[in-house]
Formats: C-alpha cells, sequence, structure tokens
C-alpha cells in the first residue's frame, strides 16, 4: 500500500511540472492579448506606416483628427483604418479567446468529495455514529496535460496568425481604396482641364465660323466632344463616391460621409529587392503559412496525447470512515487506476491524428506553392505597372503634349484641320488619364505585393536608375 501512495504522490509532482512548461509561452501570450487593438496590430512585424501608434486605444479622436485634415494622407488613414474597422476586434477576441484554452486543459480536474452516514447508527446506543469522508483527485499520466497546452498553444499562435493576415488584408484593402479614391480625384481634374481647353477650341471655331473662315462642322464637333466630356465628369464623379465609400465602410461609418481630398501627387516608384529575396521572405512571414506551421505544431502534440492514451490516469484519495469501531481502521488512503483495455478505440484516435497531420503537412506544402506563385504574380505585375508609369512620364506624355501644341499651331495657321486638333487634345487627355491609372495601379499592386508576402517591402527612390 505504501508503494502506490508513494507512486500516486510521484505522479502527482510530475503532473504539476508538466503543466509548468508552458508557462513561458503562455505569460507571453497573454501579454500580448492583453495589448489594445492598436498596439496588437502594429506588433510582430512592423508596418511603416504605423509608427507611433504604441499607447493608443480606439476612440473617436483618429476619425474627428482625420476629418479635420486638409489631406487625406495614406499614413493616416492607415491608423484609423487599424484602429476602428470590426474585422481586427473580431480577430483580435479570437486570439484571446484561444490564448485562454491554454489554462484550461493543463489545469487538474477538481477534486471530489463524498459524504455518505449510517441512518440507524444514529441514535443507537451499541455503535458510533457511522459517517464517512471521502477526497479523491484524478491525475492524468504523466506528460498529457503538456501535450495538452501545447496543442492549445499552438492554435493560439495560429490565431495571432490569423490576427496577422487579417491585418495584412486590411492594409492592402485600405491602399486599393486610398488610390482608388486618388485615381477619381486626378481624373476629375484632368477632365476639367480638357473640357475647359475643349470649350476655349469651341469658341475659336465659332468665332472662325462666324467670320466665314471655318465650316460649322468644326462648332459643332467641339460641342459634341464637350457633351462627352460632361458626361464622363458624372461617370467619374460616381467613382469619386464609390471609392469615398469603400474608404468609409473601411472606417466602420457611415458611407456617405465626406472625406478630405487626396494629396495632388503620390510617389514614384523606386527601386526594390530582387524576386528571389521577396519570395524568401513569403516563405518565411506570410501569416498564412506561419498558422499552418502552427496548426501542425498543435496536431502533433495530439498525435503525441493519443499515444499516451495507451497509459491509465490515477486517483489518489483520503477517506475517513466512522463505520469502523476499531479508531485504527478509519482513516483510509489509496489510489486507482482505469484499465486501458479499449485498444481499438485508441488505435482509431491515433490514426485520425496521423491523418490530420498529414493533412495540415500537405495544406503547407500546397500554401508554400500558392504563395510562391502569388508573389510571382504580384511582383511581374509591379514590374509592368513601373514601366507604363516610367513610359508615360519620360516619353508618352511629353509626346503628346508636343503633338497638341503642334495642332493647334498648325490650326492657327491653317495648315491642320479641326478634327485633328480636337484628336491630338483627346490623345492628351487619354495618354494622362492612362498615366495616373498606371501610378494607381503601381500602389495597389505594391500593396499587394507587401501583402503576398507578409510584410513590408524596402523600396529607395530610383533617381536616375530605371526599372528593367
Amino acid at each position: 500500500m505504501f508503494n502506490v501512495i508513494r507512486w500516486a504522490g510521484v505522479c502527482l509532482v510530475l503532473t504539476a511540472l508538466a503543466g509548468c512548461f508552458g508557462n513561458t509561452r503562455y505569460k507571453k501570450l497573454v501579454g500580448e492579448v492583453s495589448k489594445s487593438l492598436p498596439e496588437l496590430a502594429r506588433d510582430v512585424r512592423v508596418v511603416s506606416p504605423l509608427a507611433g501608434l504604441a499607447g493608443r486605444v480606439p476612440s473617436d479622436s483618429s476619425l474627428e483628427a482625420l476629418e479635420k485634415s486638409p489631406k487625406l494622407v495614406l499614413e493616416e488613414l492607415l491608423e484609423t483604418v487599424l484602429d476602428q474597422n470590426p474585422t481586427l476586434a473580431k480577430m483580435q477576441h479570437a486570439y484571446r479567446a484561444a490564448v485562454f484554452r491554454y489554462p484550461q486543459v493543463t489545469a487538474l480536474d477538481d477534486p471530489n468529495f463524498s459524504y455518505g452516514f449510517a441512518p440507524k447508527s444514529i441514535d443507537s446506543d451499541s455503535v458510533d455514529f457511522g459517517q464517512r469522508f471521502e477526497l479523491s483527485q484524478h491525475i492524468p499520466f504523466p506528460g498529457k496535460l503538456r501535450l495538452r497546452g501545447e496543442a492549445a498553444l499552438g492554435e493560439a499562435q495560429a490565431a495571432r496568425s490569423d490576427f496577422d493576415a487579417a491585418r495584412d488584408g486590411l492594409i492592402e484593402k485600405t491602399k486599393h481604396s486610398y488610390f482608388d479614391y486618388y485615381y477619381a480625384f486626378r481624373a476629375i481634374g484632368i477632365n476639367d482641364v480638357n473640357l475647359s481647353l475643349l470649350e476655349e477650341f469651341q469658341r475659336i471655331a465659332e468665332a472662325r465660323y462666324a467670320a466665314g473662315t471655318a465650316s460649322k462642322q468644326d462648332a459643332l464637333h467641339a460641342e459634341v466632344e464637350r457633351y462627352h466630356l460632361e458626361h464622363r465628369g458624372i461617370v467619374l464623379e460616381r467613382l469619386r463616391k464609390l471609392a469615398r465609400a469603400r474608404i468609409n465602410t473601411l472606417l466602420h461609418r457611415s458611407p456617405e460621409l465626406g472625406l478630405p481630398p487626396p494629396p495632388e501627387e503620390v510617389g514614384q516608384p523606386g527601386s526594390r529587392p530582387e524576386f528571389s529575396v521577396l519570395r524568401e521572405q513569403a516563405v518565411n512571414s506570410r501569416p498564412e503559412l506561419q498558422a499552418l506551421v502552427h496548426r501542425l505544431s498543435a496536431q502533433r502534440a495530439r498525435l503525441d496525447l493519443a499515444g499516451k492514451e495507451y497509459y491509465p490516469d490515477f486517483t489518489v484519495m483520503g477517506v475517513y470512515n466512522s463505520i469502523w469501531q476499531n479508531h485504527d481502521q478509519r482513516w483510509l488512503v489509496g489510489a486507482g487506476i482505469n484499465i486501458p483495455i479499449q485498444f481499438g478505440r485508441r488505435r482509431a484516435a491515433e490514426a485520425e491524428a496521423l491523418a490530420k497531420v498529414g493533412q495540415l503537412e500537405a495544406r503547407l506544402a500546397e500554401g508554400v506553392d500558392r504563395v510562391a506563385l502569388e508573389v510571382t504574380d504580384a511582383y511581374d505585375r509591379l514590374v509592368e505597372s513601373e514601366h507604363v508609369v516610367t513610359l508615360y512620364s519620360l516619353k508618352v506624355i511629353p509626346a503628346a503634349r508636343e503633338n497638341l501644341q503642334a495642332a493647334r499651331s498648325g490650326y492657327d495657321s491653317g495648315e491642320v484641320d479641326f478634327l485633328a486638333l480636337i484628336t491630338a487634345e483627346k490623345n492628351l487627355m487619354l495618354v494622362e488619364l492612362e498615366y495616373e491609372q498606371g501610378l494607381t495601379d503601381y500602389h495597389q499592386r505594391f500593396g499587394t505585393l507587401e501583402r503576398v508576402i507578409g510584410g513590408t517591402v524596402a523600396e529607395t527612390s530610383q533617381g536616375d536608375e530605371t526599372n528593367n
């Protein structure tokens, strides 16, 4: 009996120690979930536009500052979106819930207490009052609680990676909406300039028609083109409102509320790391892959735990029973075990856990391939946009402006007809719009590239350098 009690005591100590192995990781995660939402959004992988967010708490102050700003600055918008958008709050709560699974699965079950008495002994003159007290504690086989804790911590870290993925996706959506908003304003500005220019051409054509030096067709042609531009202005205004509504939705407020205008200029393309560097960064940093790694770690812990189920759990107990008339026999201590003879159930559980490990390993390999493809596509699209911006800014737009100037001089001298002048004006407007669209695409694709690599892309000014 003494050996049984000693073995039960050893198991109790080992189990308590096993539950402490994950404490360091658990305390670190608890420290993270206690942070405010903006702090959590900034941690692990610092996104450059979020510098200075430490200590902020969600409030309406950032929205008020945003509304009072003369220009809608991307960095300020990103801060406010990460502060206000409910998507991150939802993911933060999921992360917090996963973290607090750890102390639940690593704790011992509550001890059991039972009491009973012999009713006929209450008024008996021949025997003492008979009653029985029992206190027992269930103790899992050493290692089981530790493995349950490792599985819970793996799922918690996976939830943190899910949070990171949601944050990166939100940043990408914000950048896309912001640059759509920028493009709408720039396109409206270009359309207004061309509308004023076309009205000037129409007045010139009408004056020449009145003087008998030009046909009425020139004035009518200018009038028709002006109507086209007026309609284009209505379409562009709708696009501006749509972009504003998307930004307001990201800010968790009514879509129709006003926003400051964007800046008149945004950054030009700069140099970037090599493709191989970005692909390696994606494999190492992409939150979706990190989540799979942590879930695979958790499932491997469950596989080990399934192997531990072949070993018995223990129950230690202490009993006081006054039914025994001999006082030396009233105290009883003991231990018990379950008998794990349901091997079929345990083998099935082990096989299931092993299959899930294989499933996650396959998903991880598939995810690495998918991320590599996404990086390739995002990188090539970014290079394409760089080429468009460089080509149009250095060659196409200057040539279109020179063509319009030559057409106007030719029209003034009578060497060029009005149709050639209108065509040159339309061509300049189209290439200016294509340039702004290319610049918008560049910044949006840059945001997509940062999301698919799971971090920031170190970009430096190109200077006189051109992209290949």
